[in-house]
């Protein structure tokens, strides 16, 4: 039964999509007359409902042949930012160009996505539980969850169109809006533009492939002014070990030879100026820098949850931007991933894009993460947890960063549904470390902090 659900309302949206792009509103109202006459006329002998069928036939028939006539010829161009961030509208420009002589007039320019249908393992999932905007957690009808569920596949609730007057020849651009309902791509396949005929009932489309996509960020929160633990320490290689580049210090100034300095450190030109030898002198560097561990291994009924920890990890990302401080981000996909980020190292965005394609691990253990996190303890100021639940293993890898005087801050992000209040565990003795947040109440949450 369930089958035959899913694809019933596969058939119903393909059936109303090609209804919505073929014909009029008119159009559509007359095809409506022409089902009901074409089942109360059946009788011909006892009705003359068959005349109204055979005229709004004739009607389609021409509207449909005038159509054919009325393809432009058009060009395109599609320009879009760089990045957008999932809930925020944002805008871009479309140039279309008309290379015929013709004026054309009401014309409505769609910028389209590719094909998105919900496969049936996703069709099982419509339910109030599925990762929904809170919003739109409330009972639906299947048919309205179908369309939630089908617009934050395709990345947006409605394809952007706006309407346009062309002259012979004209170039125009046009501005359109578009409001990303997820994080990762937005795929788009083309352009077209749609004119109605002259009766007013059919369009007549002009298509073309232009494929482009655009990368959604995950949506950030203001993270309120964290006391973050841990302080400073020493880095051997200074800056150029954070990016995994050989080893350097920082240099500070030129001085006189004194005995037992090593031959790479002295400066050749100035001791070929001044006649003496000069040493180039460096100072090690101490600074903060913090681990920030995601938590990727979530099952199925935790998406909004694992969702709202994207969003959190990438909030603290942004955050270090301002700080005088580093931050590795730590998580598990198909490998174990370490991305670092802050004082001027530029990566910030690249983090943000690696977080924007960041899916739920289910090939490796929880435990895969341990070696890693261990080897930037040497290191390590402090770290900060985001956790999708809280339960022994979670606890075990708190308990191995306290037990190496690392500083813990840990974020347990629960579904909405979850009224259970965790208890710290390895961090009763340090409560203020340790925070619960609700998916959908994650402002909320960070604001009590």
């Amino acid at each position: 039964m369930k089958r035959i659900s899913y694809w019933l309302y596969r058939l119903s949206y393909r059936l109303k999509a090609y209804l919505v792009r073929r014909f009029t509103r008119a159009g559509v109202f007359l095809l409506i007359l022409l089902v009901f006459a074409a089942i109360l006329g059946v009788e011909t002998k006892l009705s003359m409902v068959f005349q109204v069928f055979t005229f709004i036939v004739f009607l389609l028939l021409i509207a449909f042949l005038l159509s054919l006539r009325m393809r432009g010829d058009f060009d395109f161009q599609r320009h879009l930012p760089r990045f957008a961030t999932a809930g925020m509208p944002f805008q871009y420009n479309i140039s279309i160009q008309n290379h015929s002589g013709r004026r054309y007039d009401k014309l409505n320019l769609i910028d389209e996505f590719e094909d998105t249908s919900l496969t049936y393992r996703e069709f099982l999932q419509l339910k109030p539980s599925s990762p929904f905007p809170k919003t739109s957690r409330r009972r639906k009808s299947g048919w309205s969850r179908w369309l939630d569920l089908l617009g934050r596949k395709q990345g947006a609730p409605k394809e952007p169109q706006k309407h346009v007057d062309l002259q012979p020849n004209e170039v125009k651009d046009l501005r359109l809006e578009m409001l990303p309902l997820r994080r990762g791509r937005i795929r788009l396949s083309g352009i077209s533009v749609a004119r109605p005929d002259p009766l007013g009932l059919c369009y007549a489309r002009h298509f073309k492939q232009v494929q482009q996509s655009i990368l959604v960020l995950p949506k950030r929160y203001s993270i309120p002014p964290i006391q973050m633990p841990g302080g400073r320490k020493h880095h051997s290689g200074g800056m150029a070990l954070t990016t995994s580049v050989g080893e350097s210090e920082e240099f500070v100034s030129l001085r006189e030879y004194r005995p037992g300095d090593p031959l790479r450190k002295f400066h050749w030109k100035s001791w070929a100026k001044i006649g003496k030898p000069i040493v180039k002198e460096y100072q090690e560097e101490f600074f903060v820098r913090h681990v920030l561990i995601l938590d990727t291994f979530v099952s199925e009924n935790q998406t909004e949850a694992f969702e709202e920890a994207i969003s959190l990890a990438a909030s603290f990302a942004c955050t270090v931007q301002t700080q005088e401080s580093l931050l590795d981000l730590i998580f598990v996909g198909l490998e174990v991933y370490c991305f670092t980020a802050g004082r001027g190292l530029g990566q910030t965005d690249k983090i943000l894009e690696v977080l924007a394609d960041v899916q739920p691990c289910d090939t490796k253990p929880f435990d895969a993460l341990f070696s890693t996190v261990m080897s930037k303890a040497a290191y390590c100021s402090g770290s900060i947890c985001i956790f999708a639940s809280w339960d022994e293993q979670r606890q075990k890898l708190v308990q191995l960063l306290r037990q190496l005087d690392i500083p813990v801050f840990v974020f347990v992000i629960l579904k909405p549904d979850d009224t259970t209040n965790p208890d710290p565990g390895p961090l009763s003795d340090v409560a203020d470390n340790f925070h619960v947040l609700r998916a959908g109440e994650i402002d909320m949450g960070l604001a009590q902090i």
